[in-house]
């Protein structure tokens, strides 16, 4: 009696065949889909506004458009002389950021840190206002990305206890955008 083995072995000869035509059509598949992706325009994608406090600040602006852009470009042509002037209007961005990393202080409060983020080449400054006494935190330029960070200790500016009125002041040359933070600085020392 003879036996068939060869039958046996044809099968699975052509199931790895098989695997094997499967893994390369599907390192096809994935390769074009791939290269597809690469090659077409970029979709125009679209952000989700914040829900965090900072949607929530009121803001005051001086002599600004309400634009956000940093700056606009005029030009004119004066016909009689052939001159050309290029003028450039800089208006500034209205501050965000976390202007006082804690609302509730007390005597063992430490390091406190404020964020004033803006247009570039601005100056920030964050005051704190109680009835008639005014304390700031100073003015400085924001970095190569419009922020300017202070950290500071509430001895340093010589706060007192009370109810302190934060706001944050953008300037660049004459033009000025104030933002004022919904909650109050709460000092108890």
């Amino acid at each position: 009696m003879i036996k068939l083995i060869k039958p046996k072995n044809r099968i699975k000869i052509r199931s790895k065949e098989m695997l094997f035509l499967v893994l390369i059509g599907g390192f096809l598949i994935v390769g074009g889909y791939f290269l597809y992706n690469s090659i077409k325009a970029p979709t125009p994608t679209t952000s989700i506004p914040s829900t965090s406090q900072e949607d929530d600040i009121k803001s005051v602006e001086k002599g600004v458009s309400a634009k956000d852009s940093s700056s606009a470009t005029s030009s004119s042509t004066n016909d009689k002389q052939g001159d050309t002037t290029t003028s450039t209007q800089t208006s500034v961005n209205t501050p965000t950021g976390n202007f006082v990393s804690s609302h509730m202080i007390n005597s063992s409060t430490g390091s406190l840190e404020s964020i004033c983020t803006t247009s570039l080449g601005a100056t920030c400054e964050i005051t704190f206002r109680k009835g008639d006494t005014m304390l700031t935190l100073g003015k400085k330029e924001v970095d190569n990305n419009g922020t300017a960070t202070w950290i500071w200790t509430p001895g340093s500016i010589a706060l007192t206890s009370g109810s302190w009125e934060i706001t944050a002041t953008a300037t660049i040359g004459d033009k000025t955008s104030t933002a004022i933070d919904p909650l109050k600085l709460d000092v108890s020392l």
